[in-house]
């Protein structure tokens, strides 16, 4: 211990009171302390938490609970941290408490196939049979699966658990589910968002939104031909169509402020104009912007990337996009008999010219959309 030196003024005077001198300790309340908890919600749960539609005086319980303190809600999708390296054995034990959707029959063919012969090649092995999830195709809602044994070296062919579309075309054939959904979504007012959240609330993997346009760009216009076939036209791929691009940027929003125009990314749509739906058959997007790499020249971006146009083409050239677009459905049996655009727009002169180049075999006739003047 230092002993008091001379001179040493840093004490207290003499007559100062501490501050805490005739104070009262607060113990606080049980009640207080284990009843009031705090929950940091989405920005979606905390507007349905706060907005009451209906006022109710006796709004909590009998026990007297306190409600829950919120927090500042944080976004619906948060940042997506680094993935860290999982082993297999992890992903194969969460794979294995999923879900899927099987062809019953097939199921049943594919594991006595399966028992045969694996009790063929290891009569002495007493081994578990079981889908080999490393290996699993996945196509939309169906999968091709594997079998294997987790004790001997045994491993089975593919089976498809799904049935085919049968076609004449080469290729690989649709499964009929992943095209049943597709028309079932044609007359429901379900997007492809809701309908992953309610598979994957299920369990299950859920089909990707491209694999989902792609088919629905498919599946489409093969409804609209069957319904003017029922209707008895000669041509019942012969239909009329409306076309029209979107742009994250008004085109005209640049005039006199700069010679680039500002719009970089553009959905070109065509839906028919043969049913009361008005269903959008056709798409084709085109994106300039390129999140992954750095803008450099002579340097080209991988698959990756998401951008699919050069700064160099012109974003509003809705010619080339009417003409991807027609083409493509050109391909499942739609030709263009009326197209309606705007007055401005040259979507018109890709339908005369694939008439005139003899890709399609129906003369097109334009009008004009009124609503646009």
């Amino acid at each position: 211990m230092t002993k008091f030196r001379k001179g040493n003024n840093s004490g207290f005077s003499t007559g100062t009171l501490p501050y805490n001198r005739q104070r009262k300790t607060v113990k606080p309340s049980k009640s207080d302390t284990t009843q009031t908890f705090y929950k940091r919600l989405t920005r979606k749960m905390t507007s349905l938490v706060q907005n009451i539609p209906y006022k109710d005086n006796d709004t909590q319980s009998a026990n007297d609970t306190k409600p829950a303190v919120l927090l500042r809600p944080r976004d619906a999708a948060p940042k997506i941290k680094k993935k860290k390296e999982v082993s297999k054995e992890k992903i194969k034990r969460s794979e294995d408490s999923s879900n899927r959707t099987v062809n019953v029959r097939l199921n049943a063919i594919m594991w006595n196939s399966v028992f045969r012969e694996h009790q063929r090649l290891h009569p002495n092995c007493n081994g578990f049979l079981q889908w080999n999830m490393e290996r699993e195709e996945k196509f939309g809602f169906v999968n091709r699966e594997e079998a294997m044994c987790d004790k001997c070296t045994y491993r089975s062919r593919k089976f498809k658990l799904y049935e085919e579309v049968q076609t004449k075309k080469p290729g690989r054939k649709a499964a009929k589910i992943n095209v049943s959904a597709q028309a079932a979504l044609s007359q429901t007012p379900l997007g492809y968002t809701g309908l992953r959240k309610i598979v994957l609330g299920c369990n299950m993997p859920a089909p990707s939104t491209s694999g989902l346009q792609k088919r629905a760009n498919k599946v489409l216009p093969e409804i609209l031909i069957a319904i003017n076939t029922l209707r008895g036209r000669k041509d019942p791929g012969s239909v009329s169509l409306q076309a029209d691009g979107a742009y994250n940027n008004a085109i005209y929003f640049g005039i006199g402020k700069t010679p680039f125009q500002p719009a970089t990314q553009v959905v070109y749509s065509v839906a028919e104009a043969e049913t009361e739906d008005k269903s959008i058959i056709g798409v084709v997007c085109k994106n300039k912007l390129c999140s992954v790499h750095p803008i450099k020249s002579g340097e080209k971006c991988t698959s990756a990337c998401s951008s699919n146009l050069t700064f160099m083409k012109s974003i509003g050239d809705e010619y080339t996009w009417a003409k991807e677009a027609l083409q493509d459905l050109a391909s499942d049996g739609i030709e263009a008999k009326h197209l309606t655009t705007d007055p401005d727009s040259s979507a018109y002169r890709a339908a005369d010219d694939l008439y005139l180049e003899n890709t399609t075999s129906t003369e097109p006739e334009h009008f004009l959309d009124t609503r646009h003047f």
